[in-house]
């Protein structure tokens, strides 16, 4: 009812983005800093492909001007200054029935070029410095309404999900488990507030190098619900779900400490290691691009959330082996390239086989094993004093890798 709130209304700031047939809901929210600060439209994962890029760059009318007054700004003063006062050129802008088809930013360079009577350079306007609330906030949902994603930028949400988007059986069954822990971790919000506020920060700072600390918490909340709510089968009804939640109330916590200290344990080996190579690259070249690779593959961005806790927990002895591996090469570089093509000539037929695979979307349990294997036998290879937990060598895998039975195609 304020005066200052007056142009609050549905015609500028409507309840929905309209498209074709579609009506995806839209959120309004005033918390500069917040991840939701802004507009957040809500699509559901089918929709993900459908939505119009060039549409989404002109928000909604009560925030277009803004937007547009932000882009006019960062023109170089040269150019700037002759569309003065910016605040009139912006209202004239937006009052104009200019094509909705084709990006804000074109439009508004023509409408630029065309008043000064010159062509502007291509990088003229710079829209990677406006303030977060200027742009789509976009919330990825599954098939329960849970959140996937929340994100800015949807060419990276499109990359990410997109194969989604029609989803095959398998990929739904996917989506349904991480739509199913949303729904657990709405359930224990409170006690993952809890976890939230005490995770150490430093934690934080050690996963710097693969990514942010809101990532890694998201990991380590994504983790607890793994091991606390979906280890046993999936609820098949609301009273099975509300006694999981109930007891998973009481472990939350003290689970959520435990993935903290072994992620802590598994990141301090990780800087370790990355020391022990960079001072280790000019005289062993080879062999550590080649364990660079491999810790590439084990310490991906998502690696907290992509392994269940029996896998995590044996990175620390992983990352050990590498270490050692390099001090062995010290004393004896020939001996690490033999066993290096040993290696290799079990994992190169793997990667190929792997890769061809994943293609077809359809995983083989047997490849997913032998992954396993393979880091198992760097352990007894390049490091036979830290144990496997059980027999691995060459001519075990071999017989595993030729053995078997060969997959239809």
């Amino acid at each position: 009812m304020r005066h200052e709130a007056a142009g609050i209304t549905t015609d500028a700031f409507p309840p929905h983005f309209d498209w074709r047939n579609e009506k995806w809901p839209l959120t309004y929210k005033h918390d500069p800093g917040a991840a939701v600060d802004g507009i957040t439209l809500s699509l559901p994962l089918t929709a993900l492909n459908q939505v119009p890029t060039h549409r989404i760059d002109w928000l909604v009318p009560g925030l277009l001007k803004e937007k547009v007054l932000a882009l006019l700004k960062t023109l170089p003063q040269k150019y700037r200054h002759r569309l003065q006062p910016l605040d009139d050129f912006a209202e004239r802008f937006c009052d104009t029935d200019a094509d909705r088809n084709e990006s804000l930013l074109r439009a508004l360079t023509r409408a630029v070029e065309e008043t000064l009577a010159m062509k502007l350079p291509l990088d003229a306007m710079r829209p990677g410095e406006l303030r977060p609330h200027l742009l789509m906030n976009f919330r990825l949902q599954g098939e329960h309404g849970g959140t996937l994603a929340l994100s800015r930028n949807l060419a990276e949400l499109r990359g990410e999900y997109g194969d989604f988007a029609a989803p095959s059986e398998e990929k739904a069954a996917v989506l349904q488990r991480v739509d199913l822990r949303d729904r657990f971790a709405t359930a224990l919000k409170e006690q993952l507030k809890f976890v939230d506020k005490s995770l150490p920060r430093e934690l934080g700072m050690q996963f710097m190098p693969l990514g942010s600390e809101k990532e890694l918490k998201d990991q380590i909340v994504a983790a607890t619900i793994e091991r606390t709510c979906l280890a046993e089968q999936q609820p098949v009804d609301g009273a099975a779900f509300d006694a999981r939640v109930a007891t998973a109330k009481g472990r939350v916590v003290l689970v959520a400490q435990e993935i903290a200290r072994l992620a802590g344990t598994i990141l301090a080996e990780y800087a370790a290691l990355q020391k022990k190579l960079a001072g280790a690259q000019k005289a062993f070249p080879t062999i550590c691009a080649d364990i660079a690779e491999q810790t590439a593959a084990l310490m991906h961005k998502h690696f907290i959330a992509a392994l269940d806790y029996e896998r995590l927990a044996q990175l620390p002895r992983y990352l050990k082996a590498a270490a050692l591996r390099l001090d062995k090469a010290r004393t004896d570089a020939s001996r690490d390239v033999r066993l290096l093509a040993e290696w290799q000539a079990l994992a190169k037929p793997w990667q190929r086989e792997y890769a061809a695979t994943r293609k077809t979307g359809v995983a083989d349990p047997f490849l997913e094993e032998f992954r396993w294997l393979l880091e198992e036998l760097r352990v007894a290879l390049f490091a036979q004093e830290l144990k496997t937990p059980s027999p691995v060598s060459v001519k075990r895998l071999q017989k595993m890798w030729f053995g078997r039975p060969q997959p239809m195609r």
